[in-house]
């Protein structure tokens, strides 16, 4: 609500898509500017109203000419023709509703709660872990103010994100946290996650690979034998695979990878296009920290950065649990990080090497945010399962000083956001409060104070889990393993336990299926 229409970077493309795919369109007819297709005029409009778009210094107020209110069916352009329909599918069904712009703040609160629902599914698999506190951190941290911009607009960035760190979670549920009672709930998690993560854009199954792929180096081979030898593993499996399968067979007949790259008939201008892997890769590698700022907070269309002590409190909660995670990991723990890390370095540079011949230069940071969640949830899982915090009270002071510290950088991050669209990055704050150029429904003043109350709740109810709960309790035989994995170094004892626990699982299956009567 607090975003004026096409605030985010191609949003009016994400729009129309949206509202063509429920009306039968998944792609539409290819055009100069990507593919022309009908939609509502409101609808259409949002492509004109960009005029703050990449000058910060300039207000939303700028945009207030342009009807948004006439619901005539017109041809429109949209870049994101050949994107997968399922996101569009997901959020664009209120624009068949309601016929004025309340339809693209409909579709806005729909595509929030998509993603929200699974950052939600997140924070339930690591309440169902033995040391949790640290990890429900860490997915604080991972949650950065950029996480909750694009969770406001319609962008299919925010889907791929969520649904991403739900899958890799609950993976790593099945990994380190063996759990018969729950073994079942945590695999229908990671096959709907995965299924629609992969669904997403044109990178998410390479995202999903990579996140599903490394947290099994925690595993021996016999532990892993163990667990995919499970009749539920296996279906799970098969969920996953399938779902992919259908999200490359779209890619390889929508060609989208390709959407803007230099052909024999279409020759494009973009910066860098002609120039070597070398140039691509080393651009993006030698700028990580640059395109960092992409993680944490780079707004509207990429011309917003978040202010300093954003970029600051982030630099430092991520770094210090990088320097710890590199000072007590031991052994596969140990493997499984320096492999999370390495995949959020060098795979966007590889990445850009590969595409800037044809296409030029295209990688934002943003695109990363699948890597960076599941990195930082992930570390901080790894250094829970390797360092024991005593004493609840060092446990009250963590939780309270990372709460705090993210809330306050969170309020701050929206402020100065929203400051950019009511009078510019160089209106006075007077003006901002008191007569702002630009202000969404219900005003400034309102949005500022239920960000804040809603922030300020949730952390107040995230300490109070952290210093009360101790979440479900599980079987005699898990309780044992997770001691046992507690007392054992390097990343051992959740092997020895997901081997006891599966094993027991599968004998017990074939006992159960010897023990039933022939038909």
């Amino acid at each position: 609500m607090a975003t004026p229409f096409s605030g985010a970077p191609d949003e009016p493309a994400h729009i129309i898509k949206a509202a063509s795919v429920v009306r039968g369109q998944f792609v539409g007819i290819p055009s100069e500017n990507g593919h022309t297709v009908t939609v509502p005029r409101y609808i259409a409009s949002t492509h004109a109203v960009t005029c703050f778009a990449f000058q910060p210094e300039v207000s939303a107020d700028c945009a207030d000419s342009v009807p948004l209110g006439d619901d005539t069916i017109i041809p429109a352009e949209t870049s994101a023709g050949l994107y997968n329909p399922l996101y569009y599918e997901l959020v664009g069904w209120p624009s068949l509703l309601v016929n004025d712009e309340s339809g693209i703040y409909l579709m806005r609160i729909v595509s929030g709660m998509v993603a929200s629902a699974f950052l939600a599914l997140s924070f339930v698999l690591i309440a169902s872990w033995s040391r949790r506190v640290i990890p429900m951190l860490g997915l604080v941290v991972a949650c950065t103010p950029m996480v909750f911009f694009l969770n406001g607009v319609v962008n299919p960035n925010s889907l791929e994100t969520a649904a991403t760190l739900a899958a890799f979670v609950a993976l790593f549920s099945v990994v380190t946290q063996p759990n018969e009672r729950l073994l079942t709930q945590r695999l229908i998690i990671l096959v709907v996650s995965s299924a629609v993560a992969v669904n997403t854009r044109g990178l998410s199954p390479l995202w999903l690979a990579v996140v599903l792929v490394i947290p099994l180096a925690l595993l021996s081979w016999k532990s892993l034998w163990a667990l995919v030898s499970r009749k539920p593993v296996v279906w799970a499996i098969g969920g996953i695979v399938a779902s992919t399968i259908v999200a490359i067979l779209w890619m390889r007949s929508s060609n989208s990878l390709a959407a803007g790259i230099s052909t024999d008939e279409v020759v494009t201008d973009y910066p860098g296009v002609g120039s070597s892997f070398l140039v691509g890769f080393v651009n993006v590698f030698a700028e990580t920290f640059g395109f960092a700022n992409g993680l944490i907070g780079q707004f509207g269309w990429l011309d917003t950065t978040a202010p300093a002590v954003t970029l600051f409190v982030w630099a430092a909660l991520t770094g210090v649990l990088m320097i710890a995670a590199a000072t007590v990991l031991r052994g596969r723990r140990l493997v499984v990080f320096v492999l999370l890390a390495a995949s959020l370095v060098i795979i966007p540079a590889v990445i850009q090497g590969v595409y800037i011949t044809a296409g030029g230069f295209i990688w934002q940071g943003r695109y990363a945010l699948p890597l960076f969640v599941c990195l930082v949830v992930g570390t901080a899982a790894l250094v829970s399962q390797s360092v024991t915090v005593t004493g609840q009270s060092v446990q009250r002071r963590l939780a309270g000083t990372v709460l705090a510290t993210v809330a306050f950088a969170q309020i701050i991050t929206f402020a100065v956001v929203l400051q950019r669209y009511a009078v510019g990055t160089s209106g006075s704050l007077r003006d901002f409060y008191l007569n702002p150029d630009w202000q969404p429904p219900g005003g400034v003043l309102m949005w500022l104070a239920l960000y804040a109350i809603t922030l300020l709740a949730g952390s107040l109810l995230a300490f109070w889990w952290a210093r009360h709960w101790n979440g479900p309790r599980g079987s005699h035989q898990v309780n044992n393993m997770n001691n046992q994995t507690e007392r054992r170094p390097n990343g051992e004892g959740e092997d020895a336990a997901t081997v006891q626990v599966y094993r027991q699982e599968e004998e017990r299956d074939h006992a159960d299926s010897r023990s039933r009567p022939a038909h």
